[in-house]
């Protein structure tokens, strides 16, 4: 027996969401499960560590769960990688979060389920293009691959030529590249095989725990460094969640350095978050302000 090996690891990439929301008339076969109600609130385990294998995870709530399907001789096998210590943080948000959660935790027939929310319901929103078919076509290679569903490689393949990924931004562009290369082993080789491959960290920006000088006065104007891996040039936060700051770097290999706010009455020690990030423990740092 033969062995292809696709090695896929998140990049990091720039760049905004956002387009319109048109599924294109596309009719879908429904697998069988309940609706994605609630799915973006408590679907996923603030306290997990690692990723969910895909395959045994028939997804959150279903009551028919895929079937695996024991390989085929004779063809070779796929061996794709998925993030290696994903550890979401907190419950829920945005319906785009809950679906890259269930996603990057294996849990592909809740992504399916949340990607095909088509209107408003409770606690969560339809996902807008290129986002929708980003995690459609992600959750139904998954299945496809590991679960026997070989009648969502269709949709698969339609939703990958629909996505131009210049759009995604990394953590969403992660679960595009994974969706790109069940395709594109599907393609070469329909008759082929998947195998889970432990995977790798992230290229996504990470943050170190704390800033340089983790403590300043509570005046602000002064510059401190943010530290980490990843850092790109230019990098927007959260500063205690409710205001924008943006983090620069004077030129590559320089370090990134942000002005401090001046604190509030009720500031004291300071959260910041990578704006556009979803919900994992790498994307946070912290500051406090000096009493």
């Amino acid at each position: 027996m033969w062995m292809t090996t696709v090695l896929l690891l998140a990049v990091t990439m720039a760049g905004g969401c956002g387009g319109k929301n048109d599924r294109q008339g596309d009719p879908l076969p429904s697998p069988s499960a309940p609706p994605a109600s609630g799915l973006a609130n408590g679907s996923v385990s603030p306290t997990s560590t690692a990723t969910r294998s895909v395959e045994t995870s028939p997804g959150a709530g279903a009551t028919t769960p895929p079937t695996s399907k024991p390989p085929a001789k004779g063809h070779g096998s796929r061996l794709i990688k998925w993030l290696q210590n994903f550890t979401p943080t907190g419950g829920g948000g945005s319906t785009a979060e809950a679906a890259y959660f269930n996603f990057m935790q294996g849990d592909c027939w809740a992504t399916l389920q949340l990607a095909r929310v088509s209107v408003a319901e409770e606690n969560l929103e339809p996902l807008e293009e290129p986002l929708r078919s980003t995690y459609e076509g992600a959750a139904a290679a998954c299945l496809a691959a590991f679960h026997g569903r070989r009648d969502l490689w269709r949709i698969a393949e339609t939703r990958l030529d629909r996505v131009n990924p210049s759009s995604l931004d990394c953590w969403d562009r992660s679960v595009y590249l994974i969706l790109d290369a069940l395709v594109g082993a599907h393609r070469a080789d329909p008759e082929a095989t998947f195998a889970k491959a432990k995977g790798g960290a992230s290229h996504c920006p990470e943050l170190e725990p704390s800033i340089f000088p983790e403590h300043g006065p509570r005046s602000g104007g002064y510059q401190v460094e943010i530290r980490g891996r990843n850092l790109p040039m230019t990098l927007e936060f959260l500063w205690n969640y409710d205001r924008t700051v943006t983090a620069t770097r004077a030129g590559p290999g320089q370090p990134m350095m942000l002005t401090v706010p001046a604190a509030r009455s009720d500031d004291s020690d300071v959260t910041l978050k990578i704006a556009a990030a979803p919900r994992i423990a790498p994307i946070y740092t912290g500051f406090t302000y000096d009493d």
